[in-house]
């Protein structure tokens, strides 16, 4: 059970205070609420930060690129070619948008949630940041800053990793929107295969399922908050 426990949280939320394994338990998700950001203010001619590079770089994908599978990811997205109108809703998990989103937008926002869940699930020991560095385009800027101070738990921590990898087989989200404001929430989890030094496979888990809001920003849907539901 403890190889599991640790399977299930290597891939979740890290918070910045807890950087270490509590005996192999679960880790301290509760607090990844949004921080403040700090804007430095450079000379013109300063070259421009990384995380201005990054929010430029995303803003010059295309929608499609933006919104595709990458390579080896799995999705639960049913279209309508697949499963016809009247069942779309249900076949995805999604409700109608209330009338202020079309079907492609929750969709689109479906597509971010799961790209972004195996971001954080998927992990290759050798590269502990490879997936997680795929998926920060999909984060605000606040929410980008507190995943990367987790990410720098996660590549502290790797070495304590009890499997080789965890591989995501299967994906599960669920999505509505509200009538009181802009935001998305969506739930999702995974079905992983822990792979041991041996490169055999020895285990295969329920990831907790996650919380995850999302507004667009900038015409693209981004994850504003994200959390480990209990």
């Amino acid at each position: 059970m403890k190889k599991k426990t640790i399977a299930i949280i290597i891939g979740g939320i890290l918070f910045i205070s807890s950087l270490a394994y509590i005996g192999y338990k679960k880790y301290q998700v509760d607090n990844v609420s949004k921080s403040n950001v700090v804007t430095q203010i450079s000379p013109k001619n300063e070259a421009k930060s990384d995380k201005e590079n990054t929010v430029e770089n995303n803003n010059n994908e295309t929608s499609d690129s933006y919104y595709s599978l990458p390579e080896g990811f799995v999705t639960s997205v049913k279209t309508k070619e697949q499963v016809g109108d009247k069942d779309f809703y249900q076949a995805n998990y999604i409700d109608e948008g209330n009338g202020k989103y079309t079907d492609e937008d929750m969709i689109h926002a479906k597509r971010v949630v799961e790209n972004f869940m195996q971001g954080i699930m998927d992990f290759d020991k050798s590269n502990p940041l490879k997936y997680r560095n795929m998926v920060e385009k999909y984060l605000s800027p606040e929410a980008l800053e507190n995943f990367k101070l987790e990410s720098q738990g996660i590549k502290a921590d790797a070495g304590k990793y009890p499997y080789k990898q965890s591989i995501v087989q299967s994906i599960y989200s669920d999505g509505e929107s509200h009538k009181d404001n802009n935001y998305l929430e969506f739930n999702s989890y995974v079905i992983l295969d822990n792979i041991d030094n041996y490169d055999q496979k020895v285990d295969n888990n329920m990831s907790p399922y996650y919380n995850f809001k999302l507004l667009k920003i900038d015409g693209k849907w981004k994850i504003t908050e994200y959390y480990m539901k209990n």
